[in-house]
């Protein structure tokens, strides 16, 4: 008499967990009947934002918005390139100084997490050329803008677009980038 109740108890309890789980993962017929754009579009979408080498993508979902989530990396920079899985447009970008020793390409390895004495000479650029060279990546109104030791740390918006850079104070060399179209 035991087992006859365990059975349906047990088969109730997988049942729940398989829908649990399956609601996680994005399957390839809910992602069919959202008629996305191809894996191979997303990466040519990316590769004409950044020269670069692609290093990983995934298909992911939030908010029930699909987007490619594509990172890629050159011989200085890591990016992170967020394609709208139905439209095909860039919804979110970042650029970061790669300071890891393992670059995909070879290249001379610039330090920018200290100043150089040439640098310290020439002295820190001012906050007018500083937001000239923010100005050429991101457009919009300025909301933040701190010093933090060697950079620059600046926060622009343009509508639903938010930008977040960090500026090398000395050199003018941008060491992180983000772009944000919330």
């Amino acid at each position: 008499m035991k087992k006859w109740m365990l059975v349906p108890a047990l088969a109730g309890v997988l049942a729940i967990g398989g829908v649990a789980l399956a609601n996680d993962s994005v399957s390839s017929t809910e992602a069919a009947k959202n008629q996305l754009i191809t894996l191979k579009k997303a990466k040519e979408v990316a590769l004409q934002k950044v020269d670069g080498i692609i290093t990983d993508v995934e298909l992911e979902k939030d908010d029930n918005r699909y987007y490619y989530d594509i990172e890629l990396q050159d011989d200085k920079f890591e990016y992170d390139v967020e394609v709208d899985a139905v439209t095909g447009e860039i919804i979110k970008f970042e650029k970061e100084y790669d300071d890891d020793e393992n670059h995909v390409q070879t290249g001379e390895k610039q330090d920018v997490t200290s100043v150089s004495e040439q640098d310290r000479k020439k002295g820190k650029l001012s906050k007018e050329q500083v937001l000239a060279i923010a100005k050429q990546h991101a457009s919009g109104e300025v909301t933040d803008f701190e010093l933090d030791d060697y950079k620059y740390e600046i926060e622009m918006r343009d509508g639903n677009t938010e930008y977040d850079l960090e500026i090398h104070a000395y050199s003018g060399v941008i060491l992180s980038f983000e772009m944000d179209e919330g």
